[in-house]
């Protein structure tokens, strides 16, 4: 088993990430919440979620509720949704491409929720 390097580790520059206020409760340094926003921040770069946000954040609302609402209702969708929702929003590209993120395909041979399908 390899040995910890704490000299090698990404928040060994930085301060103490929490400070004891009393007891068993603990307050937050601002290097902590630096250091959780830039792990976030390297978590979330590349991913279609960082993508769905970043094209969403710019819709008008009643865009961006129609969108969104379509989503969380319908989580799973047949090829044949996807093209008609696509064809709705053909007049508002960045929608159509939020949209478009939103989903991916799934393969035959994959895990299928019993309940959801």
């Amino acid at each position: 088993m390899d040995k910890l390097n704490f000299q090698e580790e990404p928040f060994y520059a930085y301060e103490a990430f929490a400070y004891q206020r009393s007891g068993n409760l603990y307050t937050p340094s601002s290097d902590c919440y630096e250091f959780l926003e830039i792990q976030d921040n390297d978590i979330m770069d590349g991913t279609n979620e960082r993508v769905l946000c970043e094209k969403m954040i710019v819709l008008d609302q009643e865009t961006y509720c129609n969108v969104r609402r379509y989503i969380i209702e319908n989580p799973i969708i047949t090829l044949e949704y996807r093209r008609t929702m696509s064809f709705e929003l053909a007049d508002h590209q960045v929608a159509r491409e939020a949209f478009q993120f939103a989903y991916e395909e799934i393969m035959e041979d994959s895990y299928r929720c019993p309940r959801c399908g």
